[in-house]
C-alpha cells in the first residue's frame, strides 16, 4: 500500500513538473494558461500539441520521424523509434534534439490497442 501511495505522490510530482515547465518555458512567464471556450488564445497557438499514438503508428516533426513501439504495463514509460533509432522514455527525454514528455499511457493486453499521449518539440 505505501508503494502504491509512493508511486502515485511521483507520478503527481512529474505532471505538475511537466505543467510548469510547459507553462512557463514554452509559454512563457506571465502569459495566460487558459483560455476561455470560443476564444482563442495566441499564446497557446505557440505551445506544442499533444499527440496520441497507438502502437506502429508515426508522427513527423520537420525531418525526424517518431513511431511508438510499445507501452509498459506500469508507469509512463514508452520504446519510440526515432529516424530508425529505438529509444525508452521514461517520462522526459531530449532525444535526437527533441524534447519527449510522456503524458499519459494506455497498456492493453492487445498489443494494437496500447497508446501513449506525448508531447514532442524540437530543442
Amino acid at each position: 500500500m505505501a508503494k502504491e501511495i509512493k508511486t502515485m505522490l511521483l507520478a503527481v510530482l512529474i505532471t505538475i513538473g511537466v505543467y510548469l515547465y510547459l507553462s512557463h518555458a514554452v509559454i512563457g512567464p506571465g502569459q495566460p494558461t487558459a483560455q476561455f471556450a470560443g476564444q482563442p488564445s495566441d499564446a497557446l497557438a505557440d505551445a506544442p500539441p499533444q499527440v496520441t499514438l497507438t502502437s506502429d503508428a508515426q508522427t513527423s516533426f520537420g525531418a525526424k520521424t517518431v513511431r511508438l513501439i510499445d507501452v509498459a504495463a506500469t508507469g509512463n514509460s514508452v520504446i519510440l523509434e526515432i529516424n530508425g533509432g529505438r529509444h525508452v522514455v521514461a517520462h522526459y527525454a531530449i532525444i535526437d534534439g527533441l524534447k519527449i514528455y510522456v503524458i499519459e499511457t494506455f497498456y492493453s493486453n492487445n498489443p494494437a490497442e496500447r497508446s501513449a499521449t506525448l508531447v514532442i518539440a524540437e530543442v
